[in-house]
C-alpha cells in the first residue's frame, strides 16, 4: 500500500480497524480517485481489477465503490495519484 497516496479519512477509516485489532470490512466504501489525466480502457480495467467498481469518471478524478481491504492495491497502481474517501457536503435531513 503506497500510504502517501492516502487521504487523511481514509487514513483515519483505515486507523480505526488497526486500532480495534479487526479485520476490514468486506463491505464497500465509497471513495474518490485522483488519477494522471483521464483514464483509458486500460487504466479502468486496472481499477476494476483492483478491486474498484468505477461510476463516475470526470476528468482525473472518478467516484468508486471497492472493499476497504482493497484500498491497498488501487493505491499500488502507478496511474492512481490520490484516494479519499467520498463523504457528503452537508448531512441528510434526519440522520
Amino acid at each position: 500500500m503506497h500510504s502517501e497516496k492516502l487521504g487523511i479519512a481514509v487514513r483515519r477509516f483505515l486507523a480505526d480497524f488497526d486500532s480495534v485489532g479487526g479485520s476490514l470490512a468486506p463491505a464497500p466504501v465509497e471513495v474518490l480517485i485522483r488519477v494522471k489525466g483521464e483514464p483509458d480502457d486500460r487504466q479502468r480495467e486496472q481499477l476494476v481489477s483492483a478491486g474498484a467498481s468505477v461510476r463516475t469518471v470526470a476528468g482525473e478524478v472518478l467516484t468508486a465503490s471497492l472493499a476497504a481491504a482493497d484500498i491497498g492495491p488501487v493505491t499500488d497502481l502507478d496511474h492512481v495519484v490520490y484516494v479519499e474517501l467520498a463523504q457528503p457536503l452537508f448531512p441528510e435531513p434526519g440522520r
